[in-house]
């Protein structure tokens, strides 16, 4: 009887101790594949949160390996193909808005890369669907895709981040502290790997002393590091903006290169609405244009 009592509540422990590792599991598999390729991507994850006063010198310490990553020049002709910043890319994006039928469009470009796309160069655009498009409706699809391939964590529409006070929780950290609510931990695996992820929420308007008139838009989201250089290796984002302009909510998630000295753009994911308008688009890396002059 105490056999079978015995082997009973060695079964109730085993299976209560599989149970919560598949909890723990659900947790951080999102994060696995940022530490290697896809065979290790069931490698199992250690995370370990930052203590606050860490965070606040770390926040400091990767927005500052950004903006040297920021300044470095624009080396148009180079030995190492990674470290080129102009490159070609690709959009292809598709537009829903009830009750009228979807229709695509696709937008090849040229643009100087690094933490985002800049001095965007259009080569083609192309157009899918069954309705006859006015030059102003073509005009607005492809300010909505330039708009897209811009993104970055710095800003979500330059010319709104500009004319506004529209915050960034990767540009200065002494607002980032006063805006939002700023975690952090490491993330490790079996083999040593890590990176760093930095998640930043927006307060919310209960806060006591926040002048929520001074900011029109704001970026909240999560990013990850190199653990030892603090280079950019992820960002995923929600963009506000409080416009009739402009896409009102932004979701996407940029994935940069592992190649090269500095963080180069290799794809960006997007969502965006706008009213009853729903817009998805992937931008793609297409190949890389050494040595072209603008």
């Amino acid at each position: 009887m105490n056999d079978r009592l015995y082997v009973m509540m060695r079964l109730i422990t085993i299976f209560v101790s599989c149970m919560f590792a598949q909890s723990i599991w659900a947790q951080i598999s999102s994060d696995t594949f940022l530490l290697d390729e896809k065979q290790d991507s069931i490698l199992p994850l250690l995370i370990k949160p930052i203590k606050r006063e860490c965070t606040k010198d770390l926040l400091k310490r990767v927005i500052e390996r950004i903006q040297y990553d920021l300044r470095q020049p624009n080396n148009r002709k180079t030995k190492d193909d990674a470290d080129c910043k102009v490159r070609k890319y690709q959009v292809d994006a598709s537009f829903n808005q009830d009750p009228l039928l979807p229709f695509s469009a696709s937008l090849l470009f040229t643009a100087e890369a690094g933490i985002g796309l800049k001095n965007v160069k259009e080569e083609r655009i192309s157009f899918e669907g069954t309705y006859e498009l006015t030059p102003q409706d073509c005009s607005l699809i492809k300010s909505n895709l330039i708009q897209f391939v811009t993104l970055s964590p710095i800003h979500a529409h330059k010319a709104h981040w500009e004319s506004y006070s529209a915050v960034s929780p990767l540009l200065d950290a002494k607002e980032t502290m006063r805006c939002y609510d700023v975690t952090a931990d490491s993330i490790a695996d079996a083999k040593g790997r890590s990176v760093l992820r930095i998640h930043f929420t927006w307060k919310t308007k209960q806060d006591k002393f926040f002048c929520w008139e001074l900011y029109q838009g704001h970026i909240s989201g999560t990013a990850f590091f190199d653990s030892q250089s603090l280079r950019l290796k992820q960002f995923s984002g929600v963009a506000n903006m409080p416009s009739a302009k402009y896409l009102t909510s932004l979701h996407y998630n940029i994935e940069y290169s592992k190649k090269g000295k500095r963080p180069v753009v290799r794809r960006i994911q997007v969502t965006g609405t706008k009213g009853n308008m729903t817009m998805k688009a992937n931008v793609q890396e297409a190949a890389i244009v050494p040595g072209i002059r603008h």
